[in-house]
């Protein structure tokens, strides 16, 4: 039997040894780039946007005046309204608005700041609010829901 040239034996041996090394190496940089991440969809430090299926309605404040400023504020749409009208949250933090409704809805900022897409039943929508003040919003398709979010 005929021996293969010495160069050829190296890199045979090399490529055997690399080509596992180097599919272990992207496989664990693919499995790293997903850690943390989420259906959040985010540019940097102003806007947080997603839209998904959820169902847990925990977290949601009473309607009855502006809450307590948090981090984090979640508006249910359901019976064609906002629940709660006004939410109070800290600059930096995020409103979600879910879709309880039978129907289609939509949040857009009066000022242009923030829209999202037409979302149904089950579905969310995520703004994260950088910057302090008062973001009056509605549904474009249905003109009589109106809200507020006071950002402190």
């Amino acid at each position: 039997m005929q021996q293969a040239p010495v160069g050829r034996r190296t890199f045979r041996g090399l490529a055997t040894r690399l080509v596992p090394a180097l599919a272990v190496t992207l496989i664990t940089v693919a499995a790293l780039g997903g850690c943390g991440s989420s259906a959040t969809a985010t540019t940097p430090a102003t806007t947080a946007v997603t839209l998904t299926t959820t169902t847990d309605s925990a977290g949601s404040t009473s309607s009855s005046g502006p809450s307590t400023a948090a981090v984090e504020a979640k508006v249910i749409m359901k019976g064609s309204a906002f629940d709660p009208v006004t939410v109070t949250i800290k600059a930096g933090g995020m409103v979600t608005w879910e879709n309880q409704d039978s129907t289609q809805h939509d949040v857009a900022a009066d000022d242009g700041t923030f829209k999202s897409m037409p979302f149904g039943k089950g579905a969310s929508f995520s703004f994260r609010f950088a910057k302090p003040g008062t973001y009056a919003y509605s549904c474009t398709l249905q003109a009589s829901m109106m809200g507020q979010v006071i950002v402190q």
